[in-house]
């Protein structure tokens, strides 16, 4: 596991520009401004769904990475993907699970490692 990581790490100067992390995210984002912000901050509208966690965790996967962006350079470029990710976060029964599984990196290391 802790090859792998390493490993990631060298990727560093080519990540953003080698994989399709931005085109991804782009279509995410654009898909929530073309929507409206009267529909929510949710990828279905008002509600939280599957779909949302789903996103969340792929997003705080890679934006939890040592390899990934600044924040601020996340905030510039995906503000509405930022404010789902902040919904999500805090949304009821997630939140008590988010905070006890910690980062997804974390939770991760857990498991690879025979913790949880």
């Amino acid at each position: 596991p802790m090859e792998t990581m390493a490993e990631i790490v060298k990727l560093k100067p080519h990540f953003l520009t080698l994989y399709p992390y931005d085109k991804w995210m782009g279509h995410f984002e654009r898909y929530l401004r073309c929507r409206g912000d009267s529909s929510g901050p949710f990828l279905m509208g008002k509600t939280i769904s599957y779909v949302d966690v789903a996103l969340y965790d792929c997003m705080t996967a890679i934006w939890t990475l040592p390899i990934s962006e600044p924040i601020a350079d996340q905030n510039k470029k995906f503000p509405l993907l930022k404010v789902l990710e902040k919904a999500v976060r805090e949304a009821p029964r997630l939140k008590e699970h988010l905070d006890e599984r910690g980062e997804f990196w974390s939770a991760i290391n857990k498991v690879w490692k025979g913790e949880s």
